[in-house]
């Protein structure tokens, strides 16, 4: 795991993109996890104290990269800018990369150098984790404890072991 200051930059493994809880679930059911780590925050973003309009409930992930297992393991309420630095890849291909390691110095008073190598870790860390099939852990999240979402845009209810 890349760590840059208080953000992850861990980049989510090919196989797993668009397997967050926010991209599989409804959106009341996603709507009720927001708001209640949004209360949990206290309104207002964990890394910088942003507490405006537009925070984000962004997922905690840990990778067991023996057994290429990628966990949920928890949710951090971020404002815009802190959320695309958890998002490196996304921050690449919308063109926002540059500004978002500014922001990262700026929050975090580390000299930008020092910042592009571990941007660089990230992306090679992406890239061997991207080789491999991830299986994917929702266990932490008890408002599934029955193991069933309705998949967004659909009536019909999986179990999450399906979105593997």
């Amino acid at each position: 795991m890349v760590k840059i200051g208080p953000f992850d930059a861990t980049l989510v493994p090919k196989s797993s993109w668009y397997k967050s809880l926010a991209n599989l679930l409804d959106r009341e059911t996603w709507n009720k996890i927001r708001k209640r780590e949004l209360r949990r925050a206290g309104y207002k973003c964990e890394i910088c104290g942003y507490s405006g309009k537009g925070l984000h409930c962004h997922e905690i992930w840990e990778y067991d990269d023996e057994r290429k297992v990628q966990k949920l393991v928890g949710y951090k309420i971020l404002c815009e800018k802190c959320h695309l630095a958890h998002h490196l890849g996304f921050a690449t291909v919308s063109g926002r990369l540059e500004e978002t390691v500014e922001w990262i110095s700026r929050v975090t008073g580390m000299k930008e150098g020092e910042m592009w190598k571990l941007v660089d870790k990230a992306f090679e860390e992406w890239e061997e984790r991207s080789k491999y099939a991830w299986k994917i852990d929702y266990s932490y999240e008890p408002l599934l404890s029955n193991n069933k979402i309705v998949k967004k845009n659909s009536e019909q209810q999986r179990t999450l072991d399906e979105f593997m």
